[in-house]
């Protein structure tokens, strides 16, 4: 049997070398035997980017916790990657992590204070993340349009109408393989988190949010001018939208097909913008 506060940790990167990820460094200066972290499991979706005896040299760094790399031979959406996973985890809980998200110690000690100190822990706990000095997660979400608040106390906070980004998240288990009806795999990557959230209110009442606050890129908005990506990415949260819109909420489909042309519209003005600043320098 597991212990109470046993965790697996998921790192998904793309295009990365494990050394230059944001992420793995920071778990590889944080990351103690009293955190209980059982296996760390690296998805690596640009295999290409990583040797074999840099990913044996990286494992070296960790004593008391399991490595465990997966390499894949094409860009796995995250949706299947989090139900593959879910089916092999036999630990208490489960930590999603991006490339990008700047760990500190501050968030494994809080995270072993909730354990220790509170006995009947929802199934779900956030940290509090930031980009560019703003709270972007968790947010608030009503049927497709999200909303970003200023503030949030740590604690129990209400389920409903409430989003989240994916790292960062720990998440219960037993909750995710005996009630969470899985991810959509329809959605790839943009998406998932909404997605995971509107499904958690479903049988929850509440989660709880930590008094950490995380440092995260936000990709799609990080860098319009030099990102090749900008394309896929608008395309994939469309989808992503219009998934959860049809899954949810048939009743706003045209409303839904409309807020993603203009949010597209938007992106691609702002992509303009900026290259038009760089050629007037």
């Amino acid at each position: 049997m597991q212990a109470r506060d046993s965790k697996t940790i998921l790192v998904v990167i793309y295009k990365k070398n494990i050394n230059d990820s944001i992420t793995l460094q920071s778990l590889r200066n944080f990351l103690k035997k009293e955190d209980n972290v059982n296996e760390l499991i690296i998805w690596d979706n640009s295999s290409e980017y990583n040797s074999k005896e840099e990913i044996n040299n990286f494992s070296l760094s960790f004593k008391d916790t399991k490595i465990r790399y997966i390499p894949a031979i094409e860009n796995t959406p995250l949706s299947k990657i989090y139900n593959y996973i879910i089916s092999l985890v036999s630990t208490s809980w489960l930590i999603l992590l991006d490339d990008d998200t700047n760990l500190t110690d501050v968030y494994f000690n809080e995270l072993n204070s909730v354990f220790k100190s509170i006995f009947d822990i929802p199934n779900l706990i956030l940290p509090q993340i930031y980009f560019n000095n703003q709270l972007v997660s968790p947010a608030k979400q009503f049927f497709i349009f999200g909303k970003r608040i200023k503030f949030i106390k740590n604690g129990l906070i209400k389920a409903k109408h409430s989003t989240a980004i994916n790292s960062g998240m720990c998440i219960n288990v037993q909750y995710l393989k005996e009630k969470f009806p899985g991810y959509n795999e329809k959605i790839n990557f943009y998406g998932t988190d909404n997605d995971f959230m509107l499904k958690y209110s479903d049988h929850n009442t509440f989660f709880y949010v930590l008094n950490t606050k995380l440092t995260h890129t936000l990709n799609l908005f990080s860098d319009l001018i030099n990102n090749k990506d900008v394309s896929f990415r608008i395309e994939d949260t469309k989808n992503g939208i219009l998934e959860i819109t049809k899954d949810r909420y048939a009743f706003l489909f045209p409303v839904a097909y409309i807020y993603i042309t203009f949010f597209k519209f938007k992106i691609k003005l702002k992509k303009i913008l900026c290259n038009l600043s760089i050629f007037k320098k």
